[in-house]
Order: structure tokens, then sequence, then C-alpha cells
């Protein structure tokens, strides 16, 4: 029955965050959907990965920068999903859908097997989380709602199950292995265990490196726990299986730091933590009860709750560390925070069945909010046909046409909208797409812009084109966009539809 159920309500899940990417694909009329729907932004530069890989090439070089040096082997998910791609002939896009609805459907089921083993006899109590976890947010709706504030809710998406599985497959896949890894930790320790762990960890340090270090930190809260609660210390050689991820993450540190462009990158690569106030609005009302429950799990020394505790402390001191990648951290910290509230809640009212299930209602509907805007929101998209997500039919003629008639690493000057779009479509390289995969960004984009509005004079132009190696300019609706009439002479025009045109540049 407990079989059944989960399957149901599995399937539901996926229904509910898969239904506006459906609507995407169904309702394209004249235009293109770039199969993105959340941070499209981040979306493409996924998909520009995929696209180096499905060239045949198992080394990244930055997608949005004109001069990326030489290729590493790092983001080799995306470059695996590129060859996959070539090899069952499937556009980037359909495969990156279908990958994102297998690690959902993973999430799903180990989100599941995590709450049936951690609330045990409690099934009642596993079934309210789950739903909380799958579907739920914060408090951030208010927020948005009278100041216009996006807070954390909105956009942390490695935070939230529902939100990870609604932006990237990555994000998704690596919660699920997390949860994996914790299973097989509390497994018996032999060397089929041991090695399953250290798969784990291994795939983990390529997918998301700092899901490694979150695994690591739930095995020595553990250990801690049984330590000193049960006075039963956990064998030290328990750990060896995550080193095998470590070194993995390490070495992803060392190969971008000793790469001259790539530690350019990293170090515009800063994704601060959130504000205290933000994190807490963000993580509630689920946290407010999460408060409740850890209080009882240690009154009752509860040690499977204990961990769960420990896991959401030891992520805060992670969190507000002073580090470049502070909020890589939070990954996955709505699980603990809704298994504590889920725990609360129970030990709170008890059997008071009725107010228990009221209780849970207002939990639900408060938190529901948030994912609620956010499919709402990007339905509205998808009848609007917004910019962002969708592609003019003669932008993706000449995306084709350039594929296969320009030098494979020419750069082209482009919008910066289109800018993004241009490496994932074709591979090629641009002045400025993304505002942390291209190289000193803010400096790129400035003078992309200059140039469009008109403000650049013909020294300047000269010396722009001859600083980035321009070689082709594209313009088309976003550009047009920008230029509002004027029309640079550049070189000889090359490609020509209605709404777009390719100059080759001459120098």
């Amino acid at each position: 029955m407990k079989t059944k159920m989960s399957l149901t309500t599995i399937v539901i899940v996926l229904v509910i965050v898969f239904f506006p990417y459906v609507l995407g694909w169904l309702l394209q009329g004249d235009f293109v959907f770039s199969g993105f729907l959340f941070n499209p932004q981040d979306g493409f530069s996924y998909l520009a990965k995929m696209r180096q890989g499905w060239e045949g090439s198992w080394g990244f070089t930055l997608p949005f920068t004109s001069n990326p040096g030489e290729p590493v082997p790092l983001f080799l998910f995306y470059l695996f999903l590129g060859h996959l791609a070539r090899i069952f002939h499937l556009s980037l896009p359909v495969m990156y859908g279908i990958t994102r609805f297998l690690s959902s459907a993973f999430l799903l089921f180990m989100l599941w097997d995590f709450l049936q083993r951690t609330f045990k006899e409690k099934s009642p109590d596993a079934q309210r989380v789950f739903w909380l976890l799958a579907l739920g947010g914060g408090l951030g709706w208010l927020v948005a709602l009278t100041s216009g504030f996006l807070t954390g809710d909105f956009w942390v998406a490695e935070t939230y199950p529902f939100l990870s599985m609604f932006a990237a497959p990555h994000f998704s896949l690596g919660l699920a292995l997390i949860l994996w890894g914790d299973k097989i930790s509390t497994m018996p320790f032999n060397p089929l265990n041991a090695l399953g762990l250290s798969i784990i960890s291994l795939t983990l340090g390529f997918i998301q490196p700092f899901g490694v270090v979150i695994l690591g930190l739930w095995l020595g809260i553990r250990f801690l726990v049984q330590g000193l609660f049960q006075q039963n210390w956990i064998p030290w050689v328990r750990f060896i299986p995550v080193v095998p991820g470590l070194l993995v993450l390490f070495w992803q540190y060392g190969l971008i730091s000793s790469h001259p462009v790539l530690r350019l990158w990293n170090e515009q690569n800063v994704t601060s933590a959130l504000p205290l106030w933000d994190l807490l609005v963000s993580l509630s009302p689920a946290v407010i009860l999460a408060v409740l429950g850890g209080r009882r799990a240690f009154q009752r020394k509860d040690f499977p709750f204990i961990v769960v505790a420990g896991w959401v402390l030891g992520a805060m001191v992670l969190i507000y560390f002073p580090f470049n990648l502070q909020r890589r951290f939070m990954t996955g910290l709505y699980i603990p925070v809704g298994v504590l509230a889920g725990y609360g809640v129970s030990a709170w009212l008890g059997s008071r069945s009725v107010l228990k299930k009221w209780v849970w209602r207002v939990v639900w509907i408060t938190s529901f909010f948030t994912p609620l805007l956010v499919v709402l929101s990007t339905i509205g998209a998808v009848f609007q046909k917004d910019a962002s997500v969708y592609l003019y039919p003669d932008e993706v003629r000449a995306f084709h046409w350039m594929e296969q008639n320009l030098p494979k690493n020419a750069v082209i000057l482009a919008a910066p909208q289109t800018g993004l779009m241009i490496p994932a479509w074709t591979g090629l390289r641009v002045v400025y797409g993304h505002p942390f995969e291209t190289v000193r960004s803010d400096e790129s984009k400035q003078w992309v812009e200059k140039f469009f509005l008109g403000e650049m004079t013909a020294a300047e132009t000269d010396v722009f084109f001859r600083q980035f190696n321009i070689q082709y300019l594209l313009i088309g609706p976003r550009e047009e966009a920008l230029l509002q009439g004027r029309n640079p002479s550049v070189g000889r025009m090359v490609y020509q539809t209605e709404n777009v045109r390719i100059f080759r540049v001459e120098k």
C-alpha cells in the first residue's frame, strides 16, 4: 500500500513540476521554445556546455568569452549529456529535459525513502513532510507581494527539492545522491557498501561538488551524535568512502586556480550568503516548527532527529563562513528543516489529530504560495512568448547557418541576450553573454551595449573590435531594439533573412 501511495504521489508531483514546460513546448507557435523557464541565463550556460560535449570534447572552455584558453576536464556531467545527445540523435534541449525529468523522479523516490526511514512507524508524518518538501518553499511570497523583493526561496534552487526539479538536473540529481549516500552510510560497513558509497561520493563530486561537503557533514554529525549521546563512536575507516568526492573537489579547484582564464572567472563567480533575515523568511514557516522539533529531539534523545538538527546547524556555520561560495552550502537545507518541522508538529500535538491536520494545512498553504507564484510566472512567460525563454524563428535559422558556415572559433558580436544563446545553439564564441562565464563580464557588457547604443567613436570601435578579435556582427530583433534604426557599417553582409543580418567584419 505504501509503494502504491508513493508512486501516485510522485507522479502527481512530477505532473505539477513539468506542466509549465510541456505547455511551453505545445504553445510554441511561430516561436521556438528554449526549454528553460526558470533562470534561463544559467540554463543556456548548461546547454552551451552540452554543446561542447556534443561536438566531441571532454574538455571545457568558457563558452561566453572570446579568448577562453585551453580546455580542461570540468563540468563533465554536462559534457557527458552532450555526448549522449549526439549518440542518440537528440537535440540538446530535449536531452536536457529528459535528464531533468529522470533526475527529478530519482530525487522524489530517494526523498520518500529517506522520510520512511526517518519517521519509521509514523507513516502519516512522513507523507505530510513529503508534500511539504516536494512542493514547498518559504514566506518569500509575502515579501514579494508587499515590496517586490525576491527572497531566496524564489531563486536559490539547490536549497529546495521543488526548485531543484524545476531548475536543473544536476541540482535534483545531486540531492538524490546525497540522500542515497546517507542511506548506504547507515547500512552495515562492508566492502560492497563502502564501494557503493565511494562511487556515490565520486559521482557527486563531478555532478554537484559542494554536495560532497554536505554528505561529509551529514556523516560527521552522525559520528558525533553516536559518540557523544550513545557512546558508540563510529570507526574512522567509515569516512574513507567520502574521500574520492573530496579529491575531485580539490582537483577541480586546482584546475581552475592554475588556468589563466578560469582563474579570472572564479574570481567573479561570487555566491555570497543570504542576509540572515532573508534566509529565515525563505525557510519559514517550516524553520519555526523546526526549532521546536530540534529542541524536542534533544530533550527526548531521539537520535535520528538530532542528526538532522546537526545538519541544519552545521550547514548554518558553513553558509556564514567567510568564503566566496557560501550559498553553495545551502544545498538541500530545506530537507532537514522540513523533517524537523514535521517532527516538531508531531511532538507538540501528539495524538490530537484534528488540530494536527489544521496546523499542517496552515503550513502547507503558507509554504506552497512561493512555488505557486514561480509556476504562475513561468506560465505567464509561456503565454506572453517572453523573449528570454523563446527564440525568434529567424534567429534559429541564422544560428543553424552560423553553425554550418562560420569558422569554429569565430567570435560574434551580438546583443547581451543573443550572446547568451549563440554558444548554446552554435558552439561559437561571443564578446558577452553571461555575467559569470564571460571573463571581465561588466567591462565586456559595457563595451557591447556602448556599441549598439551608438555611443562609440570610430577609433573606439576599432579598438573594441581588435581587442576582442570580433569577426562577425549579428543584427537581429534584440539588436535592433538597441540600435533603434541605426545601421552600423562594419563590413560585408554574408547572411540575411527578414529579421536577421550577419556581417563579416573587415579589419
